[in-house]
């Protein structure tokens, strides 16, 4: 059984990422891989600008005595599209280069690299290079890839999309959809494009042509 280390969040945050982190840990794949978790970022912790400032500087050379502790033979990349994940998660991204993890870097969302590389040469030079480091490039909606393909041709991805737990109803209840006769669904964040809301409404409206009576709540701020 192989060792992978996921990196991201605090479990407990009220994040994507971190749900995408705990459907990880609680899916079939604990079967085949000894997961483990190495905690990135503020969310989760209660730290001053002294504390950040410390962490931000010794927080890869602990994932470095992690990998050399542990030796997983995949180190997960949980990141997005904005300047503070980008940078922060560049130089974990480099110790697991360094030394010699097969890497699968995941975006979770952010700006599309056009609109964040802001129309500087080099800085989507540099970009381009990151994102050829790691073994696995994922993103989790069709509009993404396409842009990273119009960003990056040849660049290989995969695209899984976001996945939701239902495991967690019993199978006695039926949460009310026989009760009200009408599927119930919500979605709640960025109300933009890039967050697959016209999706969301395209799959709607498939259930309506197919005789399925269903109601959409969108709730959130954006554009």
């Amino acid at each position: 059984m192989r060792d992978l280390l996921l990196l991201g969040p605090d479990r407990n945050a009220v994040s994507g990422i971190s749900t995408h982190l705990n459907q990880l840990m609680d899916s079939q794949l604990a079967h085949q891989y000894r997961m483990s978790h190495f905690q990135v970022g503020s969310e989760g912790r209660a730290e001053g600008r002294l504390g950040k400032l410390r962490r931000m500087l010794l927080s890869p050379w602990q994932l470095a005595w992690v990998l050399l502790r542990e030796r997983p033979a995949i180190v997960h990349i949980n990141s997005a599209m904005d300047s503070k994940a980008f940078w922060r998660d560049l130089a974990y991204l480099l110790v697991a280069r360094a030394l010699g993890r097969r890497i699968v870097y995941q975006i979770h969302g952010g700006a599309l690299p056009d609109v964040f590389t802001r129309g500087s040469a080099a800085y989507a030079w540099l970009v381009r290079a990151v994102c050829r480091i790691p073994d696995s490039f994922v993103l989790i909606a069709r509009i993404e890839d396409q842009a990273w393909h119009r960003f990056m041709p040849n660049l290989r991805t995969r695209v899984i999309a976001n996945a939701i737990d239902t495991g967690w109803v019993p199978e006695t209840q039926d949460c009310g959809f026989r009760t009200s006769g009408e599927l119930r669904l919500a979605y709640l964040g960025r109300i933009v494009e890039t967050k697959g809301v016209f999706e969301t409404l395209e799959a709607l409206a498939s259930l309506h042509r197919e005789g399925v009576p269903a109601r959409l709540t969108i709730a959130g701020s954006g554009a």
